[in-house]
Formats: C-alpha cells, structure tokens, sequence
C-alpha cells in the first residue's frame, strides 16, 4: 500500500547562466540547473510497502537503484527485484535464484545484482540475466561474499568482496583492473558498501566502524569515523550513496538513521530507531532520484521511504 504525505513547498536557488557579450548563434538554450538544498524534510512524502511475498510487500528490502525512472527494489528474503514507479506504486518484479545484497544500473541501463550465490549478475531493463561475473574462491576475480557494487563513468565496477576484506574494480569482461584495501593503510576489514563521488571519483567505502576513502586509482585518501558525527559515540556504516552533486548518504544501522555528509562536513541525521513514518529499523540501501529524492530501504520495517529536500 502507498501512503502519500503531505508535501512542503520550499524555495528552490537557480543557477543563472552567465552573460556573453558576443552574438549569439540561433541554437535552443540548455535549461539551468536545479541546485538542491543540502537538508531534507525529516517526514516522509511517500512510504510503500509492507512485510509478505505478494505483489507491493517485501521481507527484508536491502538496496534500490533508479532505472528509466523507475524504482528497482531488491528484496532480499524473497530473492527477487521489485519495479515500482516514482511514486512507490509496484509494476512487475523479477525473481532470482539467490538472495540481492546490492543493485546499481549502468550507463547503458543495464543492472548489476550481487547476491548470495557468491557472484556478481549482469541483468537487463527487463532482469533476464546477460551475464555473471565470479565466483565464489580467494583468488582476483573471484568473491567470498560480493556485497556492495556500483560503477563509474569509464564503466568500471566496483564490488566489496566483504570475505575477501577488498574491494575488486573490474571491466564488463570480468578482468580485474586492481584491488582496494587489501592491505597497508586503508586495509579494509567488512567492506559492505560502495559508491564513487560523482565529481572526484574516490571511492568511499563502508567498512565497520568507518567509510574509508580512496583516490580513484585505490590510494588511501583517509576516512569518515564517529569523530565526523556530532553527538554520536558509535558509527556503524553499511549502505551508502551519493546525489549527483556530492551530497553523501551514509545509513548506520545500528543507530537506526542517516547521516548527510558534504566533504565529510556533517549536515543532516534523518531518523532514528521506531515503525513510525521518517524513523528506521536497519536502514539498508539509498538512492537518490534525478529530481533529488532520497529513497531509503527501511530494511526491517519491510518498506521504502521517500524524503524530499527543504
């Protein structure tokens, strides 16, 4: 069931173009960019979602990736991806033969799925698998535990190997390109997430009680701690995220809530434990939408949460 809330109107900032004095050549002008406030409403605008097996329920959503507009919910006990549209109504799901951990869609909007039969699937729009990448071995290539994955620009991805303690950055063809935090400064001990600051490109990753982050050829760069959380004596990362303009989404599971960070300057803590609408049992994976909505698996409240900036 779909649950609206009522939604705040805010003032939005737009970023004008700059004057040019020459003449201008008749073309169509590019829209300006929307820019997006920094803190979201704390209430949710939408919830959806519930616990059962049947079309619009989940057990267990860990992770959601937008794909052509659309929400692609990976529902872990029930082993299947959920499509639901913008606004949380559900569509059509996908079944697989393992438990998703993690989902991120490429450039070419293609799906990738790691999952608990040790190995990494490529899926299309439509979840008929294409492709799988490794298997279960200490060896590169090869995974004890795929958890996290995302991609970059070049179409790179990057998969926390969590039993393997690294992070694997492979082509489409499975070959390995090089591997973070194996060892020496930065070296990883639970990598659960991945995802690539969409201006620098590091890689930030979750790891157990920090997000350790890497230049984007895998040098230790430094890291996020519970130093970086005002109030908080504990820091327990697992999924993580970034908005196109940098803005980062850190879910820490143990205290129930999200923390919004900007180059590890503290913005935003968004819930905390309770069945409520805007509170969190576990909160898993996030994404944010094109227009800037955060959506959130509310892991063991069996839902999805959408909040909106201010």
């Amino acid at each position: 069931i779909t649950k609206k809330y009522p939604k705040i109107d805010s003032d939005i900032s737009w970023m004008s173009e700059p004057r040019d004095s020459k003449p201008k050549i008749s073309a169509k002008m590019a829209a300006p960019e929307r820019v997006l406030p920094d803190k979201y409403l704390t209430s949710p605008t939408t919830v959806f979602g519930s616990a059962g097996h049947g079309d619009g329920k989940f057990q267990g959503p860990v992770a959601v990736a937008v794909v052509n507009n659309q929400l692609h919910v990976a529902d872990y006990v029930n082993k299947r991806v959920c499509v639901h549209d913008i606004n949380g109504q559900h569509s059509t799901s996908y079944n697989l033969s393992h438990g998703p951990l993690d989902i991120a869609v490429t450039a070419d909007n293609n799906i990738l799925i790691t999952h608990t039969g040790r190995g990494l699937l490529v899926c299309d729009v439509s979840g008929s698998v294409i492709q799988q990448i490794g298997r279960k071995g200490e060896r590169e290539g090869e995974f004890n535990e795929p958890w996290g994955v995302a991609t970059d620009t070049a179409g790179q991805i990057y998969v926390c190997d969590h039993g393997n303690h690294r992070v694997q950055v492979m082509e489409r063809s499975g070959s390995v390109v090089r591997v973070i935090g194996a060892s020496g400064e930065g070296k990883l001990t639970q990598p659960w997430s991945v995802a690539i600051h969409p201006h620098t490109g590091d890689v930030y990753v979750t790891d157990a009680e920090s997000v350790e982050i890497y230049t984007h050829d895998g040098r230790y760069k430094g890291h996020i701690t519970s130093a970086n959380i005002p109030g908080s004596s504990t820091f327990a990362p697992h999924y993580i995220s970034f908005r196109r303009d940098g803005l980062l989404c850190i879910s820490d599971k143990d205290s129930h809530c999200l923390h919004l960070l900007r180059d590890s300057v503290y913005i935003q803590r968004i819930g905390g434990e309770g069945a409520a609408p805007g509170q969190f049992s576990y909160p898993h994976g996030s994404v944010f939408t094109d227009a800037g909505d955060l959506v959130v698996c509310d892991y063991s409240n069996h839902r999805v949460q959408i909040f909106t900036s201010q």
